[in-house]
C-alpha cells in the first residue's frame, strides 16, 4: 500500500503543478482574465469613453434593447480598454471578436473586463445572449488604427452635437437608440412598420383611420409611441428619451429612406 500511496501522491502533485502552470500560462501567455462583477461601482445610464493615460481608456458601455452605447469606439493600436458594462433593461451578452472578452450585462449590476488591443483592425462586438426581437441587430465595433485622431474620434461618439436636421446624426441616432431593431430601413418585415419610403406614405391605423406620414406624425410617434398604432402591429415601442433636436435629426434621416 505504501508504494501505491506514493504513486497517488506523485500523480496528484503532477496534476496540481500542471493545473497551476496552465492557469499561469492562460493569464500571462494568453491574456485571459476572469470577468468581475462590481457591486459598489456607481451606476451609469449613458455610454462614454474616458482617457486615463496615453494608452489606457475607461469605457462605460451601456447595453439596451437593441443597441450598445457607444456603438463605435476608435483607439490607436496597443491601447488597453477598461470596460464597465451595464444594462438598462434585460440581460444582454457582450463579446469582442478575436479577444477573450466575454461578459454579461445584467440589470442592476456592473460587470468589468479588460483587454489590450495590439493589432490594427475592426473588432466587432456582438450580443450573444438572446434579448428579444431585435437581438440579431445588437452590435457595436471598436476601430483600432495607428493613424486615428483620438480627440476627434472620441468627440464623435462621446459628445455628438451635430447641426440640426443632420442626416448623418439622424442615422447614428437611429442605430444607437435601437430603432433599427424593429423598423427596417430596407423594407424588410419586422416587429414594427418598415421605414422604406415611409415619409409621405399613407398608413391605416388600428382604429380604422388613415394618416399620411409627415413630420408631425413621426414626432408624435417618438414622443408618445402608443398614440397612433399602425394596423397589424402591437403597441410594443418603448418611450424613448429624445430631445427635440434629436427628433429633428431622426426625421431628417427617415426622409432619405
Amino acid at each position: 500500500m505504501k508504494g501505491m500511496e506514493k504513486v497517488i501522491v506523485i500523480v496528484s502533485a503532477l496534476f496540481l503543478s500542471g493545473l497551476v502552470g496552465f492557469l499561469v500560462f492562460s493569464t500571462f501567455g494568453l491574456g485571459i482574465r476572469l470577468p468581475g462583477c462590481l457591486t459598489t461601482a456607481k451606476a451609469f445610464e449613458k455610454g462614454s469613453v474616458i482617457q486615463r493615460s496615453d494608452n489606457v481608456y475607461e469605457v462605460h458601455m451601456v447595453a439596451k434593447m437593441w443597441a450598445f452605447d457607444p456603438p463605435e469606439i476608435k483607439v490607436k493600436a496597443n491601447t488597453t480598454l477598461e470596460i464597465y458594462l451595464a444594462s438598462l433593461d434585460v440581460t444582454h451578452g457582450f463579446q469582442i471578436e478575436n479577444t477573450n472578452v466575454n461578459l454579461m450585462a445584467v440589470p442592476g449590476a456592473i460587470n468589468y473586463g479588460r483587454v489590450t488591443l495590439r493589432e490594427p483592425g475592426i473588432y466587432h462586438v456582438i450580443c450573444h445572449e438572446y434579448c428579444g426581437a431585435g437581438h440579431q441587430n445588437m452590435t457595436a465595433k471598436i476601430i483600432v488604427g495607428d493613424e486615428i485622431d483620438l480627440p476627434v474620434a472620441l468627440a464623435e461618439h462621446s459628445a455628438p452635437t451635430p447641426e440640426s436636421g443632420s442626416v448623418t446624426a439622424g442615422k447614428a441616432l437611429f442605430q444607437s437608440k435601437g430603432c433599427v431593431a424593429c423598423h427596417s430601413p430596407e423594407g424588410n418585415p419586422g416587429v414594427g412598420p418598415n421605414f422604406k419610403s415611409l415619409f409621405g406614405r399613407k398608413e391605416k391605423l388600428s382604429d380604422g383611420s388613415v394618416i399620411t406620414v409627415d413630420e408631425n406624425y413621426l414626432t408624435e410617434s417618438m414622443k408618445e409611441p402608443s398614440a397612433k398604432i399602425v394596423n397589424g402591429f402591437q403597441a410594443l415601442m418603448p418611450k424613448l428619451s429624445l430631445t427635440d433636436e434629436e427628433i429633428k435629426q431622426i426625421n431628417a434621416y427617415i426622409k432619405t429612406l
